[in-house]
Order: structure tokens, then C-alpha cells, then sequence
């Protein structure tokens, strides 16, 4: 009897598994990372001591920024962006806005696929404080994915 309840349990298990993978739509994670991963240095600006890395993780139609630095004053809060254009004087507007950084870290998820933002035209920016937009203290190039 034992044996008969095990082979049913088990077949309504595969039996489900079967209905959900041949259902109508695909049988993915939400958050399924769909290409590499991408590193931005960020690299200190405006003669600050922040520096670190931004982690750009591809989900779908959305990317993931995990944002760590090392250098900013205890307490800081730095507002964080995805800008059009590079680093320095070609630096353009804000594209798409990212938590800010608290106690060395962020993480944000934006609504674009990775493709879009890892062009050679974007770059991740931090400011000083929300009060000071205009100083950034550490910024980076988005780079194209290698080929």
C-alpha cells in the first residue's frame, strides 16, 4: 500500500512539473540573469577619496546595480545615477536615478535591459550629498560588453 501511495504522490508531481514546462509561456525565473555581468570602476573625482565598483547584473528587461565604494565620511549619503554620456566633461543628464550609497553600498534595480545601458554612452556617478548634486566624488564608464 505504501508503494502504490509513492508511485501515485510521484506522478502527480511529474505530472505537474510536465503541465507547468509545457504550458503556454516559458518556465523562467523572474529574475534570470540572460548575459555576463558587467564591472564599472568607479574611480574618485573632484579630489575625493570614493572609489570602487558597480556590479551591472542583466535580468531580463531590467538590470541590477550593485553599487560598493570605499572612502566616503561616515554617515554619508551619496546620491547614485546612471548618466547619459562619460565621465568628466561629456558627463550628460541623469538617465536613470539609483539609491543612494549608505555605508559603502547600493542596490538598485533599474528598468532597462543591460544592452541598453552597456553602449560606451552611459556611466555611473556618485554626488556628494543630495544637498551638493554638483560635486560628484567618484564616477565610471559603462563599458561595452566584450564581444
Amino acid at each position: 500500500m505504501r508503494i502504490k501511495k509513492l508511485i501515485v504522490a510521484t506522478s502527480v508531481v511529474l505530472a505537474t512539473a510536465a503541465g507547468c514546462a509545457g504550458a503556454g509561456g516559458s518556465a523562467t525565473t523572474e529574475n534570470a540573469v540572460t548575459s555576463p555581468a558587467l564591472t564599472v570602476t568607479l574611480s574618485p573625482a573632484s579630489d575625493s577619496r570614493v572609489s570602487g565598483t558597480a556590479m551591472l547584473l542583466p535580468r531580463g528587461n531590467e538590470t541590477q546595480v550593485l553599487i560598493s565604494v570605499t572612502g566616503e565620511p561616515a554617515g554619508a549619503s551619496e546620491p547614485a545615477h546612471i548618466h547619459t554620456g562619460q565621465c568628466g566633461p561629456g558627463l550628460g543628464g541623469i538617465a536613470y536615478p539609483l539609491h543612494n550609497v549608505e555605508n559603502g553600498r547600493s542596490t538598485s534595480t533599474v528598468n532597462v535591459p543591460l544592452s541598453s545601458i552597456a553602449d560606451g554612452h552611459h556611466a555611473i556617478n556618485l554626488h556628494e550629498s543630495a544637498s551638493n548634486l554638483g560635486r560628484t566624488v567618484a564616477c565610471g564608464n559603462i563599458p561595452r560588453p566584450a564581444a
